[in-house]
């Protein structure tokens, strides 16, 4: 893409230089904006005539309309408050969120609005927020209507092809990891050669197993929540240990050990837990998503966690790698997740489903096998979605990086949108 033929400095520091025939000015002489109007949580409904937006898109719907019309809508307040969405027709604006009606291109101006990441301006309060008065006086470059039109042409199909690339590849990572939760579960259940005898596990879920395995529950080859150590050890001492509440496990299986917390201030009322234990989040939504760690790379002997985690300790009848494998399972988390109990948004696995959770049980020989089989293939699934995943964001970055460009004017897409235009006819 060229640059323009001629720049100017357009007044404002962050701007910097603009095309010499835009102009400079605050976005107030391009758009006039308001608040929203308040509507209770009885009025929004699942089913209903009318989309109620607010500050992060649809929040449902109503019976009645507050605007009819073309706006675009901007998220007021909360953690993302600075959110643009475009939208037309008969809407509820809700109170947390602003809608401005431009004298100018809307495409044109919404591009420049996710440019400029309204999100800065918020204040720092426990409720971040921003107002239809921070949003006017902030400048913008402004070019004459027909070459706003001609950006936002440009840059609806450019993202359009970024978003339709990017979706692809997520849908490529979607399909790996369902291929890799398949591959786990069938390796666990039912061992890694096709051709072996089967017989009648006598499990329903579990189905047939291989002829010369055994079925046993969980309890009966390993330690569920076990609290008693393994050693001996001060519980007031003041050493420090790995401590790890909730967002410290991922779903992949990592853990970050970065904080550390003294023996005497959480030996009690927290989750213990010894090195080559197996962690599983017990609350909804984590173990659905499933949140655990096998902590063979526990950074300390022993350590402490939130109390939303189970625990699991293999004995000499069973790997914890096998443990780690069956709990990361599709049957292992639909089972568990049905046996949850508790009021929503609370629900969680109880211990006795851990303790009487039945699987067959391979020799340690097999099990060896089917770990190393399983980490062989997971390296490839990991390899390929991880790449994917940094394409993504290379994707996302030169999203933004285009909408800058073109929005401040730094390159020049006329003759681009005028070539593309005049192939269409």
């Amino acid at each position: 893409m060229k640059k323009y033929e001629k720049y100017k400095d357009s007044g404002v520091e962050w701007i910097g230089e603009i095309p010499a025939h835009w102009i400079s000015g605050k976005l107030k002489y391009v758009l006039t904006i308001q608040s929203g109007k308040g509507i209770s949580p009885e009025e929004v409904f699942p089913e209903g005539e009318f989309p109620v937006y607010g500050g992060n898109g649809i929040l449902g719907f109503t019976g009645s309309y507050s605007s009819d019309g073309e706006y675009l809508i901007i998220g007021r307040v909360g953690a993302l408050c600075g959110n643009v969405h475009h939208v037309k027709g008969k809407i509820w604006i809700s109170d947390n969120a602003l809608w401005a009606e431009p004298k100018c291109d809307m495409i044109f101006l919404k591009y420049y609005l996710q440019y400029f990441d309204l999100n800065k301006l918020a204040n720092k309060n426990a409720q971040p927020l921003i107002t239809g008065t921070m949003v006017k006086d902030q400048f913008i470059g402004i070019p004459s209507i027909k070459e706003q039109t001609a950006i936002a042409n440009y840059l609806d199909r450019k993202t359009q092809q970024l978003d339709t690339l990017i979706s692809k590849k997520q849908n490529l990572i979607t399909l790996l990891e369902e291929e890799r939760t398949a591959l786990i579960n069938h390796a666990v259940t039912k061992g890694l050669d096709p051709s072996v005898p089967m017989k009648d596990s006598g499990i329903e879920w579990l189905g047939e197993i291989p002829a010369h395995w055994e079925v046993k529950k969980l309890k009966y080859v390993a330690k569920i929540n076990n609290s008693k150590p393994s050693f001996e050890f001060n519980r007031k001492s003041e050493e420090e240990v790995v401590f790890l509440p909730m967002e410290k496990v991922s779903e992949n299986g990592n853990i970050t050990q970065d904080l550390r917390r003294k023996i005497s201030e959480i030996s009690s009322g927290f989750t213990y837990f010894e090195k080559d234990d197996v962690l599983v989040a017990k609350i909804t939504p984590c173990f659905e998503n499933g949140k655990g760690a096998l902590l063979s790379d526990l950074e300390s002997s022993f350590g402490y966690g939130s109390t939303e985690f189970h625990t699991i300790k293999a004995s000499k009848l069973i790997l914890k790698e096998f443990i780690y494998f069956l709990t990361k399972s599709e049957r292992f988390m639909t089972i568990g997740a049905a046996f949850m109990s508790g009021s929503a948004g609370q629900k969680r696995v109880p211990t006795s489903f851990l303790e009487n959770f039945s699987t067959g049980m391979p020799s340690i020989e097999e099990q060896t096998n089917i770990v190393i089989f399983i980490q062989t293939q997971l390296k490839q699934f990991n390899t390929i979605i991880t790449k994917t995943q940094q394409e993504i964001e290379l994707l996302k970055e030169y999203k933004t990086a285009l909408i800058s460009e073109v929005v401040t004017g730094k390159v020049d897409v006329r003759g681009e949108v005028l070539e593309t235009g005049s192939e269409g006819q």
